[in-house]
């Protein structure tokens, strides 16, 4: 008996010890009103210790008090939650487009601009900027601005290519010079579908994979290597404002470049990253005789330039476009029967293939989905690299359709997935109209299935997709469009709700936080608030679980943390 007792009493004078060094020590002591952790029990403290950017202790305000001395920074706030994660956006090229050239698409008075006021803009633009010899920009959505009209653009600009990318980045507004550089001005070239009137003349508009090839053929990196790292530093201050700690960037050569890959990597060089970056690699299917040689440098790009907060190990495919632009690929036909089932950009076979290569040569694979036919041929992708090559994490983005049997899969197979709120949110009457020729209301109020998520346990996460989806941007905001549909920035008179596919606080919290770290294969270092992962964290001036249900958006991040050091103060920084 006494030897039973000698041995039980040595572990906990060892364990006493080793307390009482890390009370010693603490960089950092946060007391709050409520604290949610996002840990697997869903559980609620009161503060916690960080020592060299990690938690070394999570508990009661007693016991964590002891953790403090004279070189302690101490904090008190009323909510903290870990901070958020943006599983798939495109804030970098958000900042590079505003660096350039960037069109607000509305006027002053929020009205959409016309097409004329659009040229003037590009005229100005021209005027100061006199040796340029090709126009990028960005900002018009071809959705509320209608058609492009041709021949407006081609009598303002009859000398040089004008190239406007459209807000969601699956449509651009061309003038025939443009298609001309381009060498499809009367022909269809390299499997790319040209948008053309019955006579087989261009209409001033290009669409998913043609925009990729128009954009690159003719034009660089959208910027110079010092302003890149301007358009970093900007992207990850915007994020840390609105509570985001880490940025997954699906489109990291949309420039056709590897500009800003070099830019992500020199700033973590010089240690200014305030946030993990990762990136993914794009490749087009008409670049698909190429493929294997591009997936190598995808490699390349991830051993050179992969460091302590940038983790570029990511490649992406367009399973399919978007479902507005009636592109989605779907199971069922659209009503508007010339559209036929949507765009299938990639053939089943060729999908699989690199997916089986890219995760043989240990990159992820993440796939753009919008129509429930995308999804079913991505997840079969994914399974049959899966009994090839081992498990891996790879994931899918948007998901606005899903057959339930692909849910199902999506959970058996461990599957990532991301959705986005914003577009989720009631919709109006004049939406509903627009769409009205592509899919029914009844379709419509049963977009992106969060609510199975949650019921079946698949560990969804959230994004944004800015600037891609003009929507709310900040935690607390985009909390609110999750509660109950509702996007404070809109008036929702005359909309309609969803069909009760809403969340809870706590749900939301996870999708944004533990649900993201995990989509990103970053769980086991950081999405929540537990002793030996990075003390990424934000503080709200509310609290979400006491607050009413329609006040939520009301919240603001106050303070943004990133391995312990304050990154954003909603005082210092306004």
């Amino acid at each position: 008996m006494k030897k039973t007792l000698m041995f039980l009493i040595i572990p906990l004078l060892l364990t006493l010890t080793s307390c009482n060094k890390k009370i010693l020590s603490a960089d950092v002591v946060v007391f709050a009103n409520s604290i949610y952790t996002s840990n697997k029990n869903c559980e609620f403290v009161e503060a916690f210790a960080i020592k060299d950017g990690k938690y070394v202790a999570v508990g009661s305000k007693k016991d964590i008090s002891l953790y403090i001395d004279n070189n302690t920074r101490v904090y008190n706030a009323n909510f903290v939650m870990p901070g958020a994660i943006e599983s798939h956006g495109h804030w970098i090229l958000d900042q590079a487009f505003k660096i350039g050239f960037y069109i607000n698409p509305l006027t002053s008075d929020n009205q959409p601009k016309k097409y004329e006021q659009i040229v003037n803009e590009i005229i100005e633009y021209r005027k100061n900027n006199p040796t340029i010899t090709a126009i990028y920009g960005y900002g018009p959505d071809v959705s509320v601005n209608g058609l492009p009209d041709l021949k407006l653009f081609d009598d303002a600009f009859p000398d040089i290519p004008i190239f406007i990318s459209e807000s969601s980045l699956h449509g651009a507004i061309l003038n025939s010079k443009c298609f001309e550089a381009a060498g499809v001005l009367k022909e269809d070239k390299d499997g790319i579908p040209i948008d053309r009137d019955e006579n087989g003349n261009v209409i001033g508009i290009a669409r998913d994979e043609a925009c990729t090839y128009i954009r690159n053929k003719i034009y660089g990196a959208l910027l110079p290597s010092d302003l890149y790292q301007d358009a970093v530093k900007l992207a990850i201050k915007n994020l840390n404002s609105n509570g985001y700690v880490i940025h997954y960037d699906t489109w990291s050569n949309f420039d056709g470049t590897d500009e800003m890959y070099k830019a992500i990597h020199a700033l973590d060089e010089k240690g200014e990253l305030n946030a993990i970056l990762a990136s993914a690699y794009c490749i087009e299917s008409y670049e698909k005789n190429k493929s294997s040689s591009m997936i190598d440098h995808a490699v390349n790009l991830k051993q050179q330039y992969e460091s302590e907060h940038y983790k570029p190990n990511f490649l992406k495919l367009f399973a399919d476009g978007i479902v507005e632009m009636g592109t989605g690929y779907m199971l069922e036909e659209y009503r508007e029967k010339s559209l036929g089932h949507g765009t299938r950009i990639w053939e089943p076979a060729k999908m699989t293939e690199m997916v089986n290569e890219a995760n043989s040569k240990g990159l992820l694979v993440h796939v753009h989905t919008m129509g429930d036919a995308a999804v079913r041929e991505a997840v079969d992708a994914f399974i049959d690299s899966n009994k090839n090559n081992g498990y891996a994490r790879n994931s899918i983005g948007h998901v606005a359709f899903i057959d339930k049997q692909e849910l199902q899969k999506i959970k058996d197979n461990e599957i990532g997935v991301t959705s986005g709120a914003n577009w989720s949110s009631q919709i109006t009457n004049e939406e509903i109209e627009m769409s009205s020729t592509l899919y029914s209301e009844d379709v419509l109020r049963n977009l992106y299935p969060y609510k199975e998520y949650i019921d079946m346990k698949i560990p969804a996460a959230l994004h944004t997709d800015n600037p891609c989806s003009p929507g709310i941007l900040d935690v607390f905001g985009y909390m609110q469009v999750m509660l109950n549909g509702i996007d404070h920035s809109k008036p929702t008179e005359g909309t309609f709700p969803r069909r009760s596919k809403f969340v809870t606080v706590k749900d939301v919290i996870n999708m944004f936080t533990i649900n993201g770290a995990w989509m990103n294969n970053l769980e086991k270092e950081r999405g929540s608030i537990e002793v030996g992962k990075y003390a990424d964290f934000i503080f709200g001036s509310e609290n979400p679980f006491t607050q009413n249900v329609n006040d939520v958006w009301n919240i603001q991040v106050t303070d943004t943390f990133f391995e312990g050091n304050r990154v954003y103060n909603i005082n210092e920084n306004n």
